[in-house]
């Protein structure tokens, strides 16, 4: 069931594309339009696999759900432009679809779906508050947009738009549960909520190189390059929400932190060296080069250079910070490997041995079984 309402979503989302692209609208309309396509995709395939891999999961069955309600958004709001062009009945009914099909679709992952998260239950009994928080904000946001218009509901449409302002709390509550999840982890548990940290930390920089990117014109504000990466940075978050129920590679994600914080702060650090070596190179050797382009030259030589000895630096700076115990079991080991090279005594390097691995490795026990041949 769960796959057949994947392919659901998937076909009304096919049908929205299909619709859109019949009709004479502006490029960016549609484009605006199918940013979440890729994250309709992610959550309905991640839904699906939950689903499969975690049958009783509720989260798995809330993604499928958000899939094929946002899909069915798209597909009601495509028909009715396209009603209201050429005259075909039930656009006014489609509207309506829209809107209640849509704003559910967007709510349930971000609301019951971080509540749920990771174990498909409420943290404790006070959380069932923000169930209903989220549906008071849900019904006045569908109640705002179906009393647009209408005058003579203005007051009640007044005390709706104050009912949406049940939404962000019920948003932010939900973010609050997985601090609380987060403080109390151990395990498991705890690299699960790494998984969807580090996704929401991965959608947070998206939108914000987004937002640079487009302000500075290096891309255009409604182009297909932004849109993609929209799309990918919100379908990151279901990836990992179902890589983190299915527990895939789940202690993988201490690399990928440890190689984002590497690589994320040398690009940061070489990039503002680069710059500013090219703009006092420039300043420098304008009267020589007269002009020339030897102060990038030199300046992307300079970055050559000092990228390994820099990596290496950064990756220990890393390492001393957030992976301590890591780093220090590094270092015991890179003693004992100088230490070992000098130990001709088989006793006192087989201490040492024992020392080190109990050092490292913490293991409730240890034992060394040496092999001794007959000198003859």
């Amino acid at each position: 069931m769960a796959w057949a309402f994947a392919a659901l979503a998937t076909v009304l989302l096919a049908g929205a594309v299909a619709l859109l692209f019949s009709q004479p609208v502006k490029i960016g309309d549609r484009q605006g339009i199918l940013t979440p396509a890729l994250a309709v995709l992610a959550f309905a395939l991640t839904g699906a696999l939950i689903v499969t891999g975690r049958p009783r999961h509720s989260i798995g069955w809330i993604y499928v759900a958000s899939a094929v309600l946002t899909a069915l958004g798209m597909f009601a709001i495509a028909y009715s432009t396209l009603a209201e062009q050429l005259g075909l009945p039930y656009g006014p009914a489609a509207v309506a679809v829209f809107v209640v099909s849509w704003f559910a679709g967007n709510l349930l992952p971000i609301t019951l779906g971080l509540l749920l998260f990771p174990d498909g239950r409420l943290p404790s009994a006070r959380w069932r508050a923000v169930v209903p928080i989220a549906a008071v904000g849900y019904l006045a946001i569908v109640g705002n947009n179906v009393l647009a218009g209408r005058p003579e509901f203005e007051t009640l449409r007044a005390l709706a738009g104050l009912g949406i302002l049940a939404i962000p709390t019920a948003i932010l509550a939900s973010v609050g549960s997985l601090v609380w999840r987060w403080q109390h982890a151990i395990g498991v548990e705890r690299q699960q909520l790494k998984w969807v940290g580090t996704a929401a930390l991965f959608l947070g920089l998206d939108f914000v190189v987004v937002i640079v990117l487009a302000s500075s014109g290096l891309i255009p504000q409604s182009g297909s390059v932004t849109v993609a990466l929209l799309s990918l940075g919100i379908a990151l978050v279901p990836v990992a929400v179902g890589i983190a129920i299915l527990r895939y590679r789940l202690y993988d994600i201490d690399v990928l932190i440890s190689h984002t914080l590497v690589y994320g702060s040398l690009v940061a650090v070489l990039g503002a060296g680069y710059f500013g070596s090219v703009l006092l190179l420039q300043a420098v050797l304008a009267p020589i080069t007269a002009g020339s382009e030897a102060a990038v030259a030199v300046s992307t030589l300079g970055i050559v250079a000092v990228f390994n000895p820099a990596r290496g630096w950064m990756h220990g700076l890393v390492d001393r910070r957030f992976y301590r115990s890591r780093y220090d079991a590094q270092q015991t080991l890179d003693s004992f490997s100088a230490h070992m090279s000098d130990e001709v005594d088989l006793n006192a390097l087989s201490r040492e041995l024992l020392a080190t691995v109990a050092e490292t490795m913490q293991p409730a026990q240890i034992g060394l079984w040496l092999r001794h041949r007959d000198p003859r």
